[in-house]
């Protein structure tokens, strides 16, 4: 079962999402901040993780490069309703620091589990073809 990280303070949206994304079939782990999040990286393989960008005592922000310096192939959505800033300031920064995906709050669940899906499949292809060791197979049809 593929498992996901979601990291955000917002515990309505937290909750909310975990259950959407569980009912789709997906294991969800929950951190409410930057630091338990890379705490649980430590201790558990995910395959993807969803962070908010503006929380308490580690932001989403910081623990993208931190995320792409130690877990390089692992896939990062962030999602932000703004701050001090506009939102798709804190979207757009998300991307330069290595989130793969960003969104801006309020979305439809639906467009999460999209951008989600479309993370996870192209990172399908490249596990499967390029694993160590192995030379990828080309076949002939016709």
């Amino acid at each position: 079962m593929t498992k996901i990280l979601l990291v955000d303070d917002d515990a309505a949206f937290l909750n909310s999402t975990q259950r959407y994304l569980q009912t789709a079939g997906y294991e969800v782990l929950e951190a409410r901040n930057g630091n338990e999040a890379i705490g649980l990286l430590r201790a558990q393989r995910v395959d993807l993780v969803i962070t908010d960008i503006l929380m308490p005592e580690k932001d989403g922000l910081e623990i993208i490069p931190e995320i792409r310096l130690r877990w390089p192939e692992l896939k990062i959505i962030a999602v932000s309703g703004g701050g001090y800033c506009d939102a798709g300031m804190y979207v757009d920064l998300s991307l330069k620091l290595g989130a793969t995906q960003a969104l801006e709050k309020p979305f439809a669940q639906e467009k999460l589990l999209a951008v989600l899906r479309k993370c996870l499949d192209e990172s399908q292809p490249e596990t499967q073809s390029h694993a160590p060791g192995r030379t990828p197979h080309l076949s002939k049809t016709g």
